[in-house]
């Protein structure tokens, strides 16, 4: 018996995806699926479901197979000013994602890295509605939009794309500046020529492929801990990802670190 919040995986797909069920229409024995640690969301007839025993397994990259975690960043510099350490102010970033369970990963991931975040459980339609308010609100350096989506190849269309796209948009008319403002937007599958165009520094899937929770977060980390004075590069900015330049792509993007003086103002 399939339940909601069970987790699943799809026998014709040889159970690749841990998936956990958000929705079952039981009249057309259909359900949709939201993947575990990738951000993808599927239909599935209830028949070709299969219960899965998870428990104590790492998260999975989705695409190979394998376990992964979160190659981390190398330390923010310390630097020395005048001869005296100095005291590093990574960038501050606002966090929308329409997954809470990925949102609490999420922020655990930045809090594990000492970067300081601002994270909303916020769902994909209402991203567009809500960003510029929160820019506002919040002034961040850095602004995350994900969730989950998915490519429907039968019809060449995205389910969450066009959420993430209009968001950007209207971030973008707060503020044009990529540097002022650096945007690393999309989920599984997502449209990544739309949300480029809209105006993201980084986005998913130039592929239109499965992305891990955290690559997001594997992107801004990157971006939050190099100097203001470096430009990072988009391969060095992606390195770690799900998929590499598959998973993710961008544009050339300065840090966010400063370096403050003294260590001790007292």
């Amino acid at each position: 018996m399939i339940t909601v919040g069970m987790l699943v995986g799809r026998k014709s797909y040889g159970r690749d995806i841990v998936f956990r069920v958000i929705q079952i229409d039981h009249a057309a024995r259909k359900a949709l699926l939201q993947g575990k640690d990738v951000r993808l969301l599927a239909d599935a007839p209830l028949d070709d479901l299969e219960p899965v025993d998870d428990a104590g397994e790492e998260a999975d990259d989705g695409a190979s197979g394998k376990t992964s975690r979160p190659a981390p960043p190398p330390p923010a510099p310390r630097g020395k000013i005048l001869g005296t350490r100095a005291v590093p102010y990574p960038g501050k970033v606002l966090h929308l994602d329409g997954d809470a369970r990925y949102l609490a990963l999420s922020m655990a991931e930045y809090e594990r890295l000492g970067l300081p975040a601002v994270g909303l459980n916020l769902p994909e339609r209402e991203m567009p509605k809500k960003v510029s308010t929160l820019l506002r609100r919040m002034q961040p350096d850095i602004l995350v939009l994900t969730g989950h989506d998915a490519y429907q190849r039968g019809r060449d269309t995205y389910r969450h794309s066009r959420y993430f796209i209009d968001a950007v948009r209207h971030a973008r008319e707060l503020e044009r500046h990529k540097d002022a403002l650096i945007i690393v937007a999309g989920a599984c599958q997502s449209d990544y020529d739309g949300l480029m165009a809209a105006g993201a520094n980084f986005a998913s899937s130039p592929a239109r492929m499965n992305i891990h929770a955290l690559d997001p977060v594997r992107v801004v980390s990157r971006l939050a801990t190099a100097s203001v004075r470096d430009i990072v590069a988009p391969d060095a900015a992606i390195a770690g990802v799900t998929g590499g330049a598959r998973g993710f792509g961008g544009i050339e993007t300065r840090g966010t670190l400063r370096l403050g003086f003294p260590e001790n103002a007292r």
